[in-house]
């Protein structure tokens, strides 16, 4: 059956007609009038609270004029699912902002959320649904930023002094006397990928800080050298600052806000820079825009980024961001009294509603001002950010989800400060918490004897490795962590040692590197199978080195005691295959301390590399 043509195109015109109409009148007739509930954008990412707004078309007599509320609540959903955020809250309240005559929630994104579509559901009370009012409701999404690569099987020598370079004096590796050349030499020492070095401090011990650029700038006008000295070795370099801690005398302190704690009953002012310090945060960006004029730079940091001490003078802006369930005379508190409550609540520790607002609230607010300051300082290199390793971070206002979204590229986790039994702790709680790809992780232990506990059983070097391996490979629940961080030889250099020496703490160090390289599959040449065993009166070794690619190698294979002495290299071993035993006799005299380290090294592009174990005889 046929249709003419003039029949054909007058129903498609009519359809077309009528699809408009239908379109006109939804979107304009009868979107008109009722309740509109949106969200403030389309996205957001999960530092953010994510702002929803109702606005009322077309009707009145819907607001209760007694209590100024709304009739109408949300909660969230995700997959169906209603959404438990922060503070274990679910259903939330409209709140009227004055100034732009809108309706509002705050909703925190709930830790680590999933990312996705989300949904906002309306709750009304009976009067309002007697009146049925239609409603429009529109989704939002929680997104994560793409985080960029991270160099493979990552290792980094860190130096945190503020000492200038220039007339630095340093014994190297090999025992001599040498200028800041040295901290490349002890970075090449032990295998590394990078030296990390603090560039600017708020110290103000001697003389008062320049107002205009607060921070120990000795430096600056040698960092291109030392990059250059790096690049040379086939190294990178990079800088970093402390965000919101000074150390000094009070009678020089710069200008700023400082937090406030609450110790032996009462007020006390920090030596910490409180987060609400806008000019802080301006200075940081000064900070960065003065290493962009030094390309040279590969890498740029912070640490301290975070509320340092205290901080709980931000106690309003706290309490209102996060609606916190507060005294009924609330209003009648002074500043002073508003602080105090506060303080007492968050130190006993037993409202964990409040903890949580607390940790996350910080967390959101450091977050924002990384991403200000990347983005007012224009930093296009790659950003470290050191965060502490208690609770995730939160504990002390940090979350490695939150920083990634932010900006932070690479995120360097403080795994001290803790006895074994607590460590075991942060490891599952980290593993419970975060996959690989959420956040580039990188882990360091430092170099302090007393912050292990004074261990002998196991050595104190050994507990260090230790500690680092198992975070490598238990901190996320999905794959091992691709980067390590010695953390640093300045004390490594001059610090609390205890019975042991340098060589034993930055061996034991490159050996955690080398192991997260085999682990990862991010090194040509490793060692496997290796023993030490006192035998008769020799020491032997023995141990299986296996070649990635089997490329034809010639490797040279040192073996070092404690006090750094090479007892014994071999040199140009044949490795044309992809797996070879090797067998060594040592002298024991050597090895009085039973500690033995042995180092396989190869040139791959521009650089020797290394694969290093140690073990302790016993």
């Amino acid at each position: 059956m046929k249709f003419p043509l003039r029949k054909v195109l007058t129903f498609v015109f009519i359809l077309v007609v009528g699809i408009i109409w239908w379109l006109y009148f939804y979107f304009v007739e009868i979107r008109r009038q009722g309740i509109f509930i949106y969200p403030e954008k389309k996205e957001f990412f999960r530092y953010e609270f994510v702002k929803i707004f109702a606005e009322i078309k077309g009707y009145k007599n819907i607001v209760d004029k007694k209590t100024n509320t709304l009739p109408l609540k949300i909660f969230v959903t995700y997959n169906n699912k209603p959404i438990q955020t922060i503070g274990r809250k679910k259903i939330f309240k409209f709140k009227h902002d004055n100034k732009n005559k809108k309706w509002f929630v705050n909703f925190p994104c709930p830790w680590n959320p999933p990312l996705g579509k989300y949904k906002i559901i309306p709750i009304l009370d009976q009067n309002l649904r007697d009146k049925k009012i239609p409603i429009f409701v529109e989704d939002f999404i929680i997104k994560g930023r793409p985080l960029p690569e991270m160099p493979s099987g990552f290792g980094v020598l860190t130096l945190e002094g503020i000492s200038p370079l220039r007339s630095l004096k340093v014994r190297g590796p090999g025992g001599e006397i040498k200028g800041w050349q040295g901290l490349i030499d002890w970075t090449e020492f032990i295998g590394a990928d990078a030296f990390w070095c603090l560039g600017g401090s708020t110290t103000y011990y001697k003389k008062k800080l320049s107002d205009d650029f607060p921070f120990v700038d000795c430096n600056f006008d040698l960092f291109c050298e030392v990059a250059k000295e790096c690049h040379k070795r086939g190294l990178k370099f990079g800088v970093y600052t402390f965000g919101y801690m000074t150390f000094g005398d009070e009678s020089t302190r710069p200008n700023y806000k400082y937090a406030w704690t609450y110790e032996d009953g009462e007020l006390k002012e920090t030596r910490a820079i409180s987060l609400s310090d806008e000019k802080r945060v301006d200075d940081l960006i000064k900070f960065y825009k003065r290493l962009n004029q030094i390309p040279e730079i590969d890498f740029y940091g912070i640490d301290y980024i975070r509320n340092a001490l205290g901080g709980y003078e931000l106690v309003d802006d706290f309490v209102q961001d996060m609606e916190v369930e507060v005294p009924s005379d609330w209003n009648k508190f002074s500043k002073e009294d508003r602080i105090i409550w506060l303080a007492k609540k968050k130190i006993a520790r037993k409202d964990k509603v409040l903890i949580d607002q607390w940790q996350w609230w910080r967390a959101h607010k450091v977050s924002h001002i990384i991403r200000r300051i990347k983005e007012k300082a224009e930093i296009k290199k790659p950003f470290w950010a050191f965060t502490l390793s208690w609770e995730k971070g939160w504990q002390h206002g940090q979350d490695p989800v939150m920083f990634a979204d932010a900006g932070v590229d690479i995120n360097p986790v403080m795994m001290y400060e803790c006895n074994r039994e607590q460590f075991d702790e942060l490891i599952k709680e980290w593993n419970r918490y975060l996959r690989k790809g959420q956040s580039n992780l990188m882990i360091g232990d430092v170099v302090d004897w007393p912050l292990h506990q004074w261990t002998t059983d196991p050595p104190g070097p050994k507990e260090f490795y230790d500690r680092k391996i198992i975070s490598v490979k238990k901190m996320f629940n999905n794959g091992f962590v691709e980067g390590v961080f010695v953390h640093d030889i300045g004390r490594a250099l001059w610090g609390r040692l205890g019975p042991y020496t340098i060589y034993e703490w930055l061996l034991a160090g490159a050996s955690a590197i080398s192991k997260m390289r085999e682990l990862t599959g991010t090194c040509l040449i490793f060692l496997r199978d290796f023993n030490f065993q006192r035998k008769n009166d020799k020491i032997l070794f023995e141990g299986v080195i296996k070649n990635r690619k089997n490329l034809p190698q010639k490797i040279d294979i040192k073996f070092y005691n404690s006090s750094g002495k090479v007892v014994e290299e071999i040199k140009n071993f044949e490795m044309d295959v992809s797996t070879k035993t090797i067998s060594v006799s040592l002298p024991p005299e050597d090895f009085e301390k039973g500690f033995i380290a042995s180092s396989i090294e190869w040139s791959e592009k521009n650089r020797r590399k290394k694969f290093i174990c140690f073990e302790y005889l016993k």
